[in-house]
C-alpha cells in the first residue's frame, strides 16, 4: 500500500514530534520520496554496473578484461558513496517499507566476491585442476555477509571484506597491465589477491 491511512500517518507524525524528527514529515509526499528513490535508483547501478562486469568477464579477452576493472572501480565509487546520501536523504525514515541495506548487500556481494571469483576463473588465473578452490572464498563471502554485526547501527562495515579488496587492489594493475596474467606467474597473481 503506498499511502498509509490517516489514522496511522497521525500516529507517525506524533512519533516523529516526539523525536524531533518533524521536518521529515513537514516536507511531504513530493519532494524527499523523490530524493529516497533516486538513492535506491543510484544504488541499483552498482547491480547494472554487476551486471555489465558479468557480460564482459563471460565475453572473456584481455579488452573486456580491462574494461571490468573499470565498471569494478565505478561499483566501488558508488557503493562508498550511496550510504552517505542514503543518511543524508534519510532513506529509512522516507520509505520504510524499501530495504535499500539489502539491495546494496545484494550488489555488493556481487561485485567484491562473485564476480571476481568468476574474473579469477574465466582469466585462467589458477593452476588447471585447482579451480574447485574458488568455492572457498565464495562461501566464506556469502558466510560474512550474513554475520548480523557486520555493520554498525549507522551503516559503516566495522570490518570490510578482504576478498573483494585485496582480489582487486593487488591484482587490478598486474592483469590490466599485462593484458592477464603471463602464464608463467598466475599462481602467483593469484596468492597475492584471492587464494
Amino acid at each position: 500500500m503506498i499511502f498509509l491511512s490517516e489514522k496511522c500517518e497521525l500516529a507517525m507524525l506524533s512519533d516523529r514530534r516526539q523525536s524531533g524528527n518533524l521536518e521529515v514529515s513537514r516536507r511531504g509526499r513530493n519532494g524527499i520520496p523523490l530524493l529516497a528513490w533516486c538513492v535506491h535508483a543510484y544504488t541499483a547501478l552498482g547491480l547494472v554496473a554487476a551486471a555489465a562486469m558479468a557480460v564482459l568477464i563471460v565475453r572473456g579477452g584481455a579488452a573486456a578484461f580491462r574494461a571490468t576493472f573499470a565498471l569494478m572501480l565505478v561499483a566501488t565509487l558508488i557503493d562508498a558513496t550511496d550510504g552517505l546520501l542514503a543518511r543524508a536523504v534519510r532513506v529509512k525514515d522516507v520509505l520504510p517499507g524499501f530495504d535499500g541495506r539489502q539491495l546494496d548487500y545484494l550488489t555488493d556481494f556481487l561485485t567484491y566476491v562473485a564476480l571476481p571469483l568468476l574474473l579469477v576463473w574465466r582469466a585462467e588465473i589458477l593452476p588447471p585442476g585447482r579451480e574447485a578452490w574458488l568455492i572457498v572464498p565464495l562461501l566464506a563471502g556469502a558466510y560474512w555477509f550474513c554475520q548480523v554485526e557486520a555493520k554498525t547501527d549507522d551503516g559503516y562495515f566495522l570490518v570490510f571484506l578482504p576478498i573483494g579488496t585485496s582480489w582487486r587492489s593487488t591484482s587490478t594493475s598486474r592483469i590490466v597491465s599485462s593484458g592477464g596474467c603471463p602464464a608463467g606467474s598466475r599462481w602467483a597473481c593469484c596468492s597475492a589477491s584471492v587464494c
